[in-house]
């Protein structure tokens, strides 16, 4: 992350020493919603990312971030489709070796422009309360 990077919501996974950082959350064109998060893994132990975050479509999804999802306390926001079906998130995630960091993506249907803060749930982490949505770029 660069000295700039200003870090929206942390959470400490169910693994010891792994960790999320969301980098940016904002509205963007098309009624959407994107998320930039940074997975931190300080153990010693090699992790795979196959599988970890891609929830239960596994024959569309696997080794992606389609298990993500935003929710504002009453609704569920889940990752964006595309034509095929597909998550439009980070895909063909593998391994992330030990004290290594991967930069990590996905895009959402926006909840009404009301919503200034969602809560951001990952698998295998607590979700993140309260993370401040980024208005659309005028």
């Amino acid at each position: 992350m660069g000295a700039g990077t200003k870090i929206l919501g942390s959470a400490d996974g169910e693994t010891p020493g792994t960790h999320i950082d969301v980098t940016q959350f904002k509205r963007i064109s098309g009624n959407m919603v994107s998320l930039q998060f940074v997975l931190a893994n300080d153990t010693k132990a090699t992790i795979p990312l196959g599988g970890l975050m891609d929830g239960s479509d596994q024959m569309h999804d696997n080794a992606t971030l389609a298990g993500i999802y935003l929710d504002d306390g009453s609704t569920k926001y889940t990752v964006v489709r595309d034509a095929q079906g597909k998550c439009v998130c980070s895909s063909s995630l593998t391994y992330l070796e030990p004290k290594s960091k991967v930069n990590l993506w996905a895009k959402f249907s926006a909840p009404p422009t009301s919503a200034k803060k969602l809560n951001v749930d990952v698998p295998h982490f607590p979700p993140i309360q309260d993370v401040p949505l980024t208005p659309l770029s005028q």
